[in-house]
């Protein structure tokens, strides 16, 4: 009889041995992220990389109008978009003329299809959020993306994002 139950319990044992390894291949979670100093303010961004999705982070502070600005992004693999969902902000911290903030933030994947895209504007101090949520009736297989913005306006833009893509 105690011979049954040690038997039993080395069972047991390998098999929640077996189960954790399958979640801990689960979970893993690659990360790439890029960033600069420019002439016009700089860039940071991050894609964390899980076996079915992806979340793209990024901010970017412009002290200049700098017009087009193209920033390629790595991810760690390829990732097939059904659904894409998350926020983009936009924030100005001076009054008066140089006060309005206005850009147009896109991310697009390798052949330029847009996974999400926004026209935001601030007048005065403060921020403005617009929530992005959209499915695509044709998943695209995305191996790099692009963000992209377009400033004109002077004074000091702050434009962040962070979506999640599956």
């Amino acid at each position: 009889m105690p011979n049954s139950i040690f038997k039993h319990s080395i069972r047991i044992a390998l098999a929640l041995v077996v189960f954790m390894s399958a979640i801990s291949v689960h979970a893993q979670v690659t990360s790439t992220s890029g960033s600069a100093s420019t002439s016009w303010g700089g860039y940071n961004w991050q894609v964390d990389r899980a076996p079915i999705t992806a979340t793209i982070g990024a901010t970017a502070t412009f002290n200049t109008p700098p017009g087009l600005v193209q920033i390629p992004v790595t991810i760690a693999s390829p990732v097939t978009v059904h659904e894409v969902h998350g926020n983009m902000t936009l924030a100005t911290n001076q009054s008066g003329t140089c006060g309005t903030g206005s850009i147009i933030a896109q991310v697009l994947d390798q052949h330029a299809n847009v996974i999400a895209a926004v026209k935001l504007q601030q007048f005065g101090i403060g921020s403005t959020n617009v929530p992005i949520e959209g499915t695509f009736t044709t998943p695209l297989s995305v191996t790099s993306l692009t963000v992209q913005y377009y400033v004109d306006l002077c004074g000091t833009q702050v434009v962040t994002f962070e979506l999640t893509v599956s």
